[in-house]
């Protein structure tokens, strides 16, 4: 696995190597809290809002009219309208509208000129292997010394970079209540509940000015 930075829509899509020199970020409290970022691109604003409308109302007409034609999906060769739009009805419909709800309303970053949904996935993380490390959302997170919550926090964690300890390519392992983990930068050490972390490489969503207007042109995940 390759270290993360940005480097145009190609590393908007996936880890890349990081600038020389560059190990690890400061991951201070609150430095990856999501921000809004895109206001000042021409049309971002009132795409922003359609695209947060859409999801907000589950509505696939509006969110596939907001979408290119050849949008990619994943790493396989999957695009397009027609699939996306397979994707959003089917089983699986449910998680894809989730994990596009969390995508958007997660900040907004600008790269290269593209408009990048969350804001988290356009930082520069260095060094930090981008595969094992997560985000702790929120501005208070609990960091216990064993995997339950008895005996209180031994610290609290405000939007910063951990890394998971264990086979994060083993569901069992992702679907345990306690994710055992060292945070970046920083001495401590111990265990975060599961659903209170977000993988770097979770789903993105990346718009691009296609003409006069925005739109969707990647809704992917991994690396």
């Amino acid at each position: 696995m390759k270290p993360f930075a940005i480097l145009g829509f190609g590393a908007l899509l996936m880890a890349a190597p990081a600038q020389a020199g560059f190990t690890v970020p400061p991951n201070r409290p609150g430095a990856y809290a999501p921000r809004e970022e895109c206001q000042t691109a021409p049309g971002a604003r009132a795409f922003a809002a359609s695209l947060r409308g859409a999801v907000q109302r589950r509505d696939a007409n509006a969110l596939l009219e907001l979408s290119a034609n050849d949008i990619k999906l994943d790493f396989g060769g999957g695009e397009g309208k027609a699939l996306f739009r397979e994707g959003l009805s089917g089983r699986g419909g449910p998680e894809l509208w989730r994990e596009l709800s969390l995508a958007v309303n997660s900040g907004c970053a600008v790269s290269d000129g593209d408009l990048v949904f969350p804001w988290m996935f356009a930082q520069n993380l260095g060094d930090v292997d981008t595969y094992d490390a997560m985000l702790a959302v929120g501005p208070a997170v609990p960091l216990y010394r064993r995997a339950n919550a008895r005996g209180g926090p031994i610290a609290r964690l405000n939007w910063q970079i951990v890394i998971a300890q264990g086979d994060n390519s083993n569901p069992d392992e992702t679907r345990r209540p306690f994710t055992r983990v060292l945070v970046v930068n920083s001495p401590l050490k111990g265990y975060v509940a599961t659903s209170q972390l977000r993988s770097v490489i979770a789903y993105r969503l990346i718009a691009s000015r296609l003409g006069s207007g925005w739109k969707i042109t990647a809704f992917v995940a991994g690396d």
